[in-house]
């Protein structure tokens, strides 16, 4: 009670801006050290203090803050609704019923239950007549789902409880699943986030849409993909302005032939000649580093239970790095990102252990921060490469210390795009104005005021190291590095988009005209850019998902290169050079959903590709 009375005490009004660290850090250790939730805590709080912090939701409180910026979810826990518990309608409707089942009834079902039943549905009559095409089409969706690998998932699912390879094959049956002739798909990378062992049914469903009287066209980096395609173009040399042309165009085995062109080195180690089919398994089987010792040190993860994890303990290498492999829902991303990144954060922040998730975590000793990438990235035309990777507010702060910028009254808001005051008016800041023209899309055109510049004439005035903030803005993330690398909250995000390959990607881009590959690989290098010399506990998302068999080798050399600065590196992944590069590999299994959530595999890769049951181990031979 008495440190609970101390942490309400830093909650005065009169409180100076430098202690208010202190004041979250003493009311954080007063919660954890009473055992309190954060509801106790505000309930406990005079009435006036109480009023102030939270304040109205229009008002400028806590509350107005989080409704402003779209936050309230970060806080909030579902609970299943008492009126109707969870089947989400009313009375009435809840209660109709199809062949004896209720609708919430069909929702809970697994889709192969869902399927049968949709099946074995007798129609007949005037009824028949108009339930039939649509009990067909529902039906070709969910015999799709079935062929990838998703029978194990109910119709009711949230979107956001599915694993990135769930979610891609579900938007796939809702593009690809009816049975029509004379239609073009144009698909960008479809087997991205999904196991090898997925990937075969995928092509077999596009290659029936083939012979359907359809035609497909993917983006795709799968090499196997490439080898069942009736026809492969590959772009570049490079990337951004280096690319742009048709290097190499033609049949699987022409461009293997040929030898010239990047992907055809990926094309000979899967399916090229037998000699390169021969180098290239012996290397797969060829121990990483023969001559680097095995970790002898592991984080420990204990008694993990959350969806579909069965009392999963395991362990990470730390320092290494760790590759959590498996089929997709097999529970490789709860496993990280929802039992051990809140585990590992709680510890490291003093704040309450999620002990409803996991029984303890143990050897986290050394490690001084969680760096996580899930691989999501906002796309919207305001969100922009700087923004994501943190470097924005810093160089605000660095043109607004400039001598100009004091005396002529400029705070770092000046230099920004989101408010009013430095940017341009006419097209607030995005520096493109959309021309609506009759039956075809808006045209983004410059904008006649700022001339594609985004802000007033008056704000780029000022300038640091001879630039502008629309200079800045301009620059391809490598030159940017370059030039503020004296600047280590801004420098070290940047050579981190660098190390990933994103050099010749301009600070100021926006991150809706990115690739897929481009913005996972953002989302990584803002993860990487925060560690600042500190030992780190790095959690990543597939991160070689929609990367060039170029792009992956580049990955792998950095990811490698953080395991053996002394970092702890855990990916989920399913590429196959990033799992024989790794120190340790989870193997969760051996199927999806309720059939998933246990440990198939543990240790080295020699160990996942000598199991006999591993589809990971079976897909790697």
């Amino acid at each position: 009670d008495a440190k609970l009375r101390r942490a309400i005490a830093h909650l005065s009004p009169a409180l100076a801006p430098e202690d208010r660290a202190t004041a979250r850090r003493a009311i954080t250790r007063a919660m954890s050290e009473s055992k309190l939730e954060a509801r106790d805590l505000v309930a406990a709080l005079p009435e006036d203090v109480r009023a102030r912090l939270l304040g109205a939701p229009d008002g400028k409180g806590l509350l107005g803050q989080l409704q402003r910026r779209g936050r309230f979810t970060r806080f909030a826990t579902d609970t299943a609704c008492t009126a109707c518990q969870g089947a989400r309608l009313a009375p009435y409707p809840a209660g109709a019923r199809l062949d004896g089942r209720t609708l919430p009834t069909w929702l809970s079902a697994p889709l192969g239950d869902v399927a049968h039943w949709l099946e074995a549905l007798s129609l007949s009559g005037a009824d028949g007549v108009l339930a039939r095409p649509v009990r067909d089409d529902v039906l070709a969706r969910l015999r799709f789902l079935e062929e990838v690998g998703l029978a194990f998932l109910t119709l009711g699912r949230p979107a956001a409880t599915l694993s990135s390879g769930e979610l891609r094959r579900a938007r796939l049956a809702a593009a690809c699943a009816a049975r029509m002739s004379g239609i073009l798909y144009l698909l960008d990378e479809p087997t991205m986030g999904l196991h090898p062992s997925e990937r075969d049914p995928l092509r077999a469903r596009l290659r029936r849409l083939v012979d359907e009287g359809n035609t497909v066209i993917c983006v795709e980096h799968d090499p196997r993909s490439l080898l069942a395609a009736d026809y492969v173009v590959e772009l570049g040399p490079g990337a951004g302005a280096e690319g742009g042309q048709i290097i190499a165009q033609g049949t699987a085995k022409e461009i293997l032939l040929a030898g010239t062109a990047p992907i055809a080195r990926a094309l000979a180690s899967i399916g090229g000649s037998p000699s390169s089919t021969r180098t290239a398994t012996a290397a797969a089987k060829k121990p990483r580093h023969a001559n680097v010792a095995p970790p002898t040190s592991w984080l420990r993860v204990e008694g993990a239970a959350v969806r579909n994890l069965v009392n999963v303990s395991v362990s990470f290498a730390n320092p290494g790095l760790t590759c959590v492999t498996g089929v997709s829902g097999a529970g490789k991303s709860t496993l990280v990102f929802d039992v051990l990144g809140p585990a590992a954060r709680a510890i490291l922040s003093r704040a309450p252990f999620p002990s409803g998730r996991l029984r303890a975590l143990e050897g986290l000793a050394g490690i001084d921060r969680v760096a996580s990438s899930d691989g999501s990235v906002t796309a919207h035309p305001r969100a922009t490469a700087g923004g994501v990777l943190g470097v924005l507010d810093p160089l605000r702060s660095l043109f607004a210390a400039t001598v100009e910028a004091r005396a002529r009254g400029y705070g770092p808001r000046r230099f920004s795009t989101h408010v009013e005051g430095g940017r341009c008016a006419e097209c607030r800041g995005l520096g493109v104005r959309s021309v609506r023209l009759r039956h075809l899309p808006e045209l983004a055109a410059p904008c006649d005021a700022c001339e594609g510049r985004r802000f007033r004439p008056e704000t780029l005035e000022i300038r640091v190291k001879g630039l502008s903030i629309a200079d800045v803005l301009e620059l391809p993330l490598s030159r940017a590095a370059e030039i503020f690398r004296d600047l280590p909250r801004v420098g070290r995000p940047l050579a981190a988009a660098a190390d990933v390959g994103l050099s010749y990607v301009r600070l100021g881009e926006a991150t809706d005209r990115l690739s897929g590959g481009e913005a996972l690989r953002l989302r990584l290098a803002a993860a990487l850019g925060r560690a600042g010399g500190t030992r780190t506990l790095y959690l990543l998302d597939e991160p070689c998902a929609g990367l060039h068999p170029t792009d992956v080798a580049h990955l792998v050399r950095v990811l490698r290169r953080l395991a053996d600065e002394g970092n702890a590196v855990v990916a989920t992944e399913h590429h196959r050079d990033l799992i024989l590069a790794a120190d340790h590999i989870i193997d969760l299994g051996p199927g999806a959903g309720a059939e998933g959530g246990r440990v198939v595999v543990e240790g080295p890769p020699s160990a996942l590709l000598a199991h006999r049951t591993s589809r990971t181990g079976a897909a790697l031979r």
